[in-house]
């Protein structure tokens, strides 16, 4: 037996050690693996390592993926030209659009829908060309659309190809109709649409999410067998809980929320502080592996749309036995912290126990009482300025800690019974907001930190330092600006912060640049620390109802305390686990994007023709992506659209160059736009360059005349068509509704 047998991390960093790559019998003779039990163990942590992407078989020799710089792909259909392209599939953005050369697609046998490993070749900021490693997985062949005179285009704007459906008279379907339909490949280069459901009409209110919700085979409603399971379930006592229900705690959240999950509260303790923060103890009512919890991983977390959320317990247990409502008995596990006054953490301690919340206050009540503006009740006159100055001191913390501080407008779109939009706003950014922020972090670094010194298994939120790809990248399109970035050695958080506060012009481009520069952050058996938060544990304790990775951080503290509830999968279960559930999130962030541009989209459709100042967030050889509004709503401005001229692509500078005027167009600029069309249909919005002089009025209108009607008329995404040779409307990353709460940071 070996005496320690090696973390998968320390199996990667040996594999990367070697650049031909290493055989399993290597492997065995670097860390002494002997004995039949520690071979099967190695077996499986390769296996796992294969099947998380992270190293690759070849020859018989272990070779690391990360040494590639190889991506998973998902082929999402033809742009306007027939080339077949493709997204990041672990990516909850577009970051730039993927082109699959034709011989690639043959050689490999690709279909749309398929899954594939890939490297990539940068052809411009926003365009990179696949060479095909391997195909991973088949296409799941489901295709969400519209129909339209005999034909079903997707509501992907990715996917250019109209699908014929054959016999479709026999269904019933009208024009608008959405469907859900199979997509059949009948040749290697033609496809075809055979129906499976039909889900609604595009005129339908709420459309924009079930698109999003059937794109994305999103669950809408419980298994049976789940909702049973529910019936039986009542109400803790208090038992062998700590009775807590004297202390006041206080939930504070949206004023629209629905489920409290959290409850906070902080006394003067020895100079500086005690913090409670009490999270619904969500695992002393899942028992592992029963429908309940199978229904959940599978979920793996909540979505939220701006008309409805689909939860990942159902509502007796979201809305009802783990909702902290005010004055009413709950059960819960507190994290019990003690800190310095300057916000240091000096100790922590968890418990299960009974409270009792003294109040449900929202952000923007609570903002009032620091500002005082409003004044205190009574039974809170000590809580609230407790909690204040606790934030003050863990913001100093912070600041001194150095952390990746970026500021992205996230919209919020309320909607009325109709399914109407009222209106469209930015999130405020309030001191309320970040003093919850601060005490969930606090509260997660404490389990990790708990986990890690009692050996037991857990799921960590990891989020990596930036690749060197990604970097380069980042650093090339800076320097083409003219801008300088000072980096450390190794490099940290706060070298993008002192970035940012060095550079306070064109901030909403710089701070995209930054947050396109950044790992995705995951899930993770392995600690492998927090770069945006700089630090070295994390994990997500927090939100139980909302994620499965803190149902599992909550089952193996309730372990630790030598609970009932405290059962664990495998530790070798783990990291699967792990990537199922990160990519169930970033498919939930996808679909709450969409969803979101969608409904922007819609709120343009009465502004055709308006003039815009837009700022320039992109810059490709086939145009300008720009955002617009105090949303920074994107849209798409076609080099056919910028002017008659003939325009140069200089991809060192990152520029457009008219070669007759020599005017530029680079990343930051300032621009007037014209809105063209949009498409509620598949979020898009497309601009022309507004001549000089224009002022803000309708300056086109709608015309009646067929060849002038906009896409979503047609109901048709935009294609771009011309001699030059055109890249479709793809998307960046949006902020998302309830994704930035401080509460799921």
């Amino acid at each position: 037996m070996a005496k320690k047998f090696p973390s998968m991390q320390e199996i990667i960093e040996y594999i990367n050690s070697s650049e031909e790559g290493v055989k399993k019998k290597d492997i065995s003779r670097k860390f002494k693996i002997k004995g039949e039990q520690d071979r099967i163990r190695l077996k499986e942590s390769l296996n796992s390592l294969k099947e998380s992407n992270k190293i690759e078989k070849e020859k018989g020799r272990f070779v690391s993926d990360s040494g590639k710089q190889s991506v998973e792909i998902e082929v999402t259909g033809k742009d306007s030209e027939g080339n077949f392209i493709a997204r990041l599939f672990h990516q909850e953005e577009d970051l730039f659009q993927i082109i699959i050369p034709h011989e690639e697609v043959i050689q490999k046998n690709l279909k749309i829908g398929d899954f594939a490993r890939a490297k990539l070749t940068s052809l411009s900021s926003r365009i990179s060309e696949a060479k095909i490693i391997r195909k991973l997985a088949e296409s799941s062949t489901q295709m969400v659309g519209v129909f339209l005179d005999g034909k079903v285009q997707s509501v992907d704007r990715r996917f250019k190809e109209e699908l014929a459906l054959p016999d479709f008279n026999k269904y019933g379907l009208k024009n608008k109709d959405v469907v859900l339909v199979r997509v059949l490949n009948i040749s290697k280069n033609k496809h075809q649409a055979e129906l499976i459901k039909k889900i609604g009409s595009e005129t339908d209110a709420f459309s924009a999410t079930l698109l999003s919700i059937y794109a994305h085979s999103l669950p809408l409603f419980f298994h049976e067998e789940s909702l049973k399971q529910t019936e039986h379930l009542t109400e803790h006592p208090l038992g062998k809980r700590a009775d807590l229900r004297d202390l006041p705690f206080v939930t504070v959240d949206d004023k629209e929320a629905k489920d409290f999950d959290d409850a906070v509260y902080a006394e003067p303790f020895e100079g500086g502080f005690k913090a409670f923060v009490a999270i619904a103890d969500v695992s002393s009512y899942i028992l592992p592996e029963t429908p309940l919890d199978n229904e959940a991983l599978e979920r793996g977390n909540s979505v939220y749309f701006p008309d409805r959320v689909l939860p990942m317990f159902p509502e007796k247990i979201s809305n009802e036995l783990c909702s902290l409502r005010p004055n009413e008995d709950k059960s819960v596990l507190v994290a019990e912290i003690i800190l310095d006054k300057n916000g240091n953490k000096k100790s922590h301690s968890f418990k299960q126990a009974l409270i009792r919340s003294k109040a449900r206050l929202t952000y923007d009540e609570v903002e009032a009482f620091f500002c005082q503006k409003q004044e205190l009740p009574l039974a809170l006159k000590d809580t609230i300025p407790t909690l204040h100055e606790v934030y003050l001191a863990l913001t100093k913390a912070r600041d001194k800690r150095g952390v990746l501080n970026l500021e992205i407008p996230e919209p919020i779109i309320k909607l009325n019974d109709k399914g109407e939009i009222k209106e469209i706003v930015e999130r405020k950014r309030y001191q309320s907001h970040k003093m919850i922020e601060e005490l969930m972090i606090l509260a997660n670094v404490a389990a990790a930190e708990e986990l890690e010194s009692a050996k037991l298994p857990t799921m960590y939120r990891v989020h990596e330092s930036p690749s060197k790809e990604k970097f380069d990248a980042f650093l090339e399109t800076i320097q083409a600006m003219n801008l300088s970035f000072k980096a450390s050695h190794p490099l940290e958080p706060k070298d993008f912060t002192n970035f940012l506060k060095q550079n306070e012009t064109s901030t909403f481009v710089l701070n995209e640049l930054v947050l396109r520069s950044q790992s995705q952050a995951r899930y993770s058996s392995e600690n492998l620390g927090h770069f945006g938060l700089n630090l070295k544990k994390y994990a997500h304790f927090t939100s139980p109802i909302r994620r499965y990775a803190d149902v599992l951080v909550h089952r193996a503290l309730r372990k630790k305390m030598g609970l009932k509830e405290g059962i664990l999968p495998p530790e070798n279960e783990f990291e699967r686990i792990a990537e199922h559930i990160s990519q169930a999130e970033r498919n939930a962030m996808m679909a709450e994007r969409e969803a979101d541009e969608r409904y922007i989209a819609y709120d343009f459709k009465d502004k055709i023709g308006q003039v815009f100042d837009a700022l320039i967030a992109s810059v490709t050889e086939f145009g300008l992506f720009v955002r617009v509004g105090k949303i920074q709503a994107e849209g798409f401005l076609p080099l056919r659209l910028l002017g008659r001229d003939y325009f140069e692509y200089d991809k060192s500078k990152n520029i457009l160059v008219n070669t007759r005027t020599k005017e530029t167009f680079s990343l930051g600029d300032k621009i007037s736009v014209i809105l063209k069309e949009c498409s509620p249909l598949t979020g898009g919005l497309l601009f022309i360059k507004a001549p000089k002089g224009s002022a803000f009025k309708k300056t086109f209108t709608k015309s009646k005349d067929k060849k002038n009607k906009t896409s979503f008329e047609k109901g048709k995404p935009f294609s771009s068509k011309g001699k030059r040779k055109r890249t479709s409307l793809t998307e960046k990353k949006k902020p998302q509704k309830g994704k930035t709460h401080p509460k799921k940071a």
